[in-house]
């Protein structure tokens, strides 16, 4: 399904196509890509899906707690409405999402709520693998607004010591050289 929406209500989306096998498919192959059909069983366009399998034996987990300062505004009438997503590398090179936090309304300065995130998920157990955070401005029609990026490691995020924040540079490419960087902080529980 393409969400256009934030409602859960499947019928509220756009159909792309499907695909069905067992588990044992999946699992057998690692990693697998077939061609979306539609529900007659002819094929969706050139829509592929691609599933890839990982077994988990790593139990480690990691509790985040991230604010964001000064981010861009990006809402004509109102500051932002801002929230992060985290993604890591795939073996192909292609970044895989992992995590999203709630959406904060109206802030620049916005505080998420504390999630805790396997650390196979988010960095297949390797605290020094790379981690992109990206942070966009949520708008209700789907096209959610770019406000910056960067990364790091979860190594680097546990250096955080006697609850002082660790301080990342949230970088838009774009606007780099016109303006001072906008920060995100993070601190571990």
């Amino acid at each position: 399904f393409d969400q256009d929406k934030s409602s859960r209500q499947l019928y509220e989306h756009d159909f792309l196509g499907e695909f069905s096998c067992t588990l044992g498919t999946i699992v057998s192959s690692k990693k697998i890509t077939r061609t979306l059909v539609l529900g007659n069983g002819k094929p969706a366009g050139k829509g592929t899906i691609t599933i890839a399998a990982q077994e988990i034996s790593d139990n480690r987990e990691i509790t985040l707690s991230m604010a964001g300062r000064k981010l861009d505004k990006k809402d004509f009438f109102g500051k932002s409405d801002p929230y992060l997503e985290f993604h890591k590398e795939g073996p192909d090179g292609k970044w895989m999402l992992v995590h999203r936090t709630e959406v904060i309304k109206n802030t620049l300065d916005p505080v998420w709520k504390p999630f805790t995130v396997p650390l196979v998920s988010l960095c297949d157990g390797d605290i020094d693998k790379p981690v992109k955070i990206v942070c966009y401005d949520y708008d209700n029609d789907g096209g959610h607004d770019f406000i910056g990026e960067f990364q790091t490691t979860v190594a680097k995020m546990c250096e955080v010591e006697d609850s002082i924040a660790l301080e990342f540079q949230c970088i838009n490419p774009k606007k780099q050289k016109k303006k001072e960087t906008t920060r995100i902080l993070e601190s571990l529980f």
